[in-house]
């Protein structure tokens, strides 16, 4: 056997004699619950939880005689076999000497035994099944042997309490059949085997289903069970759990493949004192008195039975449950004991976990219960799943349940925080901190199921504190709103707070109230942000000395980043434009532009900083931020102009792709350019893009070509189609081709040659799609359906017919595009929007699809198709109407029968 010693129980109680009557265990056990009590080593209390745990196992033993026989027996045994003896010689067959219902458990681990669930083994003690009540559990360790004839001692293990399939009357008779501990050796590859319950009849699966008993040459009362047609190979128990069928090893002593057999006839006798009391105590109500717990009939009938002996007095019960302290309260006044609850047992074991990995594993294994837990125990178990854990093993079950106890804590407390506050108040400042350590849980980047469950827990979290601020009797400081404005959803408290805060809006200085200002403005909070905008801003003017502009501009950035007292901002910010950096100026200026923030004073803030200020020292991300924000707010128009001259004057390279982004966002700014900066700034372009033109991304070439066709043909669009037309073209997305070919036509007009070639390359690919057929080999089918999903809709098809209609692009295309409408049934897929538009066109006399040879016939497509899909409509809401036209038709086809 792997272990060759037994756990000494007479050692754990300090017992030199293992003959010890009853009294001198009791004494001892309770010598030792007094020395070793946790409450008495509050600093090493969890090596005095583990003493404690092994003297009262030790206890339970040594206290019930079957327990101890048992015990005693397998120590003799193992005893003998370390001195070097085997067993005693013993008489009669195995079959002769084994009961005919039985436990089997494995020498040297006399509270384990071999059960089945289901199909599979494993090798428990009650403790180890904390969850199965007393009975289930030992109905699945009652096996029985079903002795063969053909060879001495073969026989079949059983399990008595599994349901066999098969004959049952014959099974419960100990004939054939049943669930039979089974294996499988490979003959080819020899090893272990798992082993597991299989129904066989008698004669089948005998290689897998059948072993020989024989008695342990090694220990006293044991047996093992070789497989009767794989010599060497022995039932054997690897602790902790696993039973297989493996080779034998003396040396190596790998397993344990010695068991003692124990009559199940005794069964009841290895239930618990807990398995007792439990039900006892738990059929009462609060408290229970000891006078009325020892005159309870399972106590009496368990300490007659099964104990053997008269019940205990107080005094022994009192010992018991100040060693069983985790499940028990004991009330020495009152000399009364109540049950702990579940929530109870799980916050002492959070409260004296000793590592990370403990907590975790603690919390990933409670179920209902772990909503009870007091909200300090909950706390402290958060905190230490919110930390680096510098304990961990870092191995993959400590991963799984720490990850696994995070999300169900964090699942868990709300619920927690409200049984709590049924029970006392608990103070906004706690809450607030629950909060910021939910935030903590799983690091900065969290798996995305954790982040999912983290964010609800902290809005279930912050939806408690939103309930209770109104009513809190904490006095609201700036440090506890600056952690509300902080909370998820603080943006429905905005009026409340905003009135909250009025009684320390006055006792703050600037930078505080500055923080607030910011804050919220990230919760979305403007009255706040506005009431400490005002306080802000009064301080500000009665500064002395006056803070510099510079510092001024900084304090109206955060107000205006925050959306606070907008209008305020840029009345101030006119008079400090003239004479603060222009980069402080700007950023303002970005800040109320990004917000879409429009006014007339804003309009003479941005004209003074426009004709006053050289913004050539900004950066260019600045610019093109400046730029795009001008297309928001149309009081940054006058900025637009002082942008192109920058950019047109400025020594800095720009990176390409920045550029095309500033001329599209110009280009919006319709009219804020005049003709010589928009001259200046295109020339700047042209030199800088056209040598760039090949590394250009094609989604930035078409975005080129939109920011600049409306100022006509200039060298650049030249440039710019020339790439697009000669190197691009085949691999232009059909949608992005639209919008290129628009622009083209915008700035080029139709009958420049550039154009031309786009238009022919849509005739071309318009034609390419009618054609194809069974013929085509697999690359040009795979070619084909690419191009199938990447097409024009049928409503861009009739935005590409009033696009070649300008200027008489081509009429072939047109035809093309009528044909894709009509003969491929294109048009079927119009939308309402389309089908309008196509019907203009159709109804002009130049514009697109008029000129198209079959229009007459498109326009009825388009009608009939109306009408039929209105036809249907009215078919699909009086079926009846059907019904009675046919029945109609069927008796006048009868009446014409018969007049034949």
């Amino acid at each position: 056997m792997a272990n060759k010693d037994i756990i000494n129980h007479y050692a754990a109680l300090d017992i030199e004699d293992e003959n010890a009557d009853e009294a001198t265990i009791k004494k001892a056990y309770r010598k030792l619950v007094l020395k070793w009590h946790p409450d008495k080593h509050p600093e090493d209390r969890v090596q005095a939880e583990e003493k404690i745990r092994i003297i009262n196992a030790a206890y339970e033993v040594l206290s019930n005689p079957t327990k101890r026989a048992t015990y005693d027996q397998q120590k003799r045994a193992v005893k003998r076999r370390n001195q070097g003896f085997g067993p005693p010689p013993t008489g009669g067959a195995p079959r002769m000497r084994i009961p005919k219902e039985f436990m089997m458990m494995p020498i040297g681990y006399p509270d384990k035994f071999i059960r089945y669930q289901g199909c599979r083994l494993a090798v428990h003690s009650r403790r180890d099944a904390p969850d199965v009540e007393f009975q289930a559990f030992f109905e699945d360790t009652k096996w029985s042997l079903w002795w063969l004839p053909e060879v001495n001692n073969m026989c079949r293990i059983r399990a008595l309490g599994s349901k066999a399939r098969g004959e049952k009357m014959g099974v419960s008779a100990g004939l054939c059949g049943g669930l039979n501990l089974s294996f499988y050796i490979d003959p080819m590859n020899p090893t272990d085997s798992e082993v597991s319950l299989e129904d066989a009849r008698k004669g089948e699966k005998v290689d897998k289903v059948n072993f020989i008993t024989v008695t342990s040459p090694a220990y006293e009362g044991a047996f093992r069970f070789e497989a009767a047609y794989r010599k060497g190979y022995y039932l054997t128990f690897l602790p902790p759990t696993h039973v297989r069928v493996a080779p034998l090893d003396e040396k190596e002593e790998a397993g344990i493949v010695d068991f003692a057999l124990v009559d199940f006839g005794i069964m009841f006798k290895f239930i618990e004192m807990e398995e007792v009391l439990q039900p006892a105590v738990s059929a009462y109500t609060g408290w229970v008195p000891l006078a009325d717990l020892r005159k309870d009939r399972n106590v009496l009938t368990y300490f007659q039975n099964i104990l053997q002996k008269p019940v205990w007095d107080n005094d022994d019960f009192m010992t018991y449950f100040e060693g069983h302290w985790e499940t028990w309260e004991f009330d020495k006044e009152t000399q009364s004991v109540r049950l702990r609850t579940p929530a109870e047992k799980l916050a002492q074991l959070l409260n004296t976990a000793r590592t990370s990995d403990d907590t975790a594993a603690i919390i990933a294994g409670a179920k209902e219960e772990l909503s009870r837990v007091p909200l300090a125990t909950a706390v402290k178990a958060l905190v230490v799943l919110a930390t680096d854990p510098k304990d961990s093993a870092f191995d993959v079950s400590s991963l799984i349940n720490r990850l696994s106890a995070q999300k169900r804590l964090l699942s868990t407390l709300a619920v927690i925080i409200s049984h709590e506050k049924e029970q006392k108040e608990v103070l906004l400042t706690d809450l607030l901190e629950i909060c910021e350590l939910t935030a903590a849980v799983g690091g900065p980047n969290p798996a995305s199921d954790l982040l999912q469950i983290r964010q609800g827990a902290q809005a279930a979290v912050a939806d408690i504190i939103f309930r209770q601020l109104p009513k809190s009797k904490s006095i609201l400081s700036s440090s506890l709103l600056s952690k509300i404005l902080r909370l998820p959803g603080a943006s429905s408290l905005d009026a409340m707070l905003s009135s909250l805060s009025e009684g320390i809006v006055a006792d703050i200085g600037v930078e505080l109230a500055l923080d607030l200002v910011k804050n919220a403005g990230a919760a979305n909070c403007p009255e706040v942000a506005s009431t400490f905008a005002s306080s802000v801003l009064l301080v500000l003017d009665g500064t002395h000395p006056e803070p510099s502009a510079n510092e001024q501009v900084a304090t109206l950035k955060t107000l205006a980043t925050a959306g606070a007292a907008l209008e305020e901002v840029a009345t101030r910010l006119q008079a400090l434009a003239p004479v603060a950096s222009v980069e402080q100026v700007a950023s303002v200026i970005l800040c109320l532009g990004e917000r879409g923030f429009s006014s007339s004073s804003f309009s003479e803030a941005v004209s003074t900083f426009s004709s006053k200020a050289d913004l050539s020292p900004l950066a260019p991300t600045t610019l093109l931020q400046l730029a795009v924000a001008s297309t928001k707010a149309p009081s940054l128009a006058a900025v637009v102009g002082a942008v192109a001259r920058a950019v047109s004057n400025s020594p800095k390279a720009w990176p390409t792709s920045d550029l095309v982004r500033l001329l599209l966002a110009l280009a919006k700014a319709k009219g804020a350019l005049n003709a010589d900066d928009k001259r200046q700034l295109l020339q700047r372009a042209a030199k800088d893009i056209t040598p760039e033109l090949g590394a250009l991304p094609t989604s930035d070439l078409v975005k080129l070509v939109l920011a600049i066709a409306g100022d006509g043909e200039s060298q650049l669009i030249v440039a710019a189609a020339d790439e697009a037309l000669g190197n691009r073209i085949s691999g232009f997305p059909q949608a992005q081709l639209l919008i290129l070919t628009q622009g083209l036509i915008q700035a080029l007009g139709a009958s420049h040659d550039l154009v031309q070639k786009a238009v022919d390359f849509w005739v071309e690919l318009l034609l390419e799609m009618t054609r194809g057929g069974d013929d085509d080999d697999e690359v040009t089918k795979r070619r084909r359906e690419l191009e199938m999903r990447s097409r024009l809709t049928a409503d861009q098809l009739v935005q590409l017919a009033r696009v070649a209609g300008v200027g008489g692009a081509n009429s072939k295309l047109t035809e093309q595009i009528g044909n894709q409408l009509l003969t491929a049934g294109r048009a079927k897929e119009l939308t309402d929007a389309g089908k309008k538009a196509a019907e203009a066109q159709l109804s002009s006399l130049d514009s697109g699809l008029a000129k198209y040879s079959k229009r007459d016939r498109l326009r009825r497509f388009l009608t009939d198709g109306q009408a039929r899909s209105r036809s249907r409509s009215r078919r699909r809401r009086s079926p009846s109407r059907s019904r009675r036209r046919s029945r109609s038709r069927d008796r006048r086809g009868r009446g014409r029968e018969r007049g034949r």
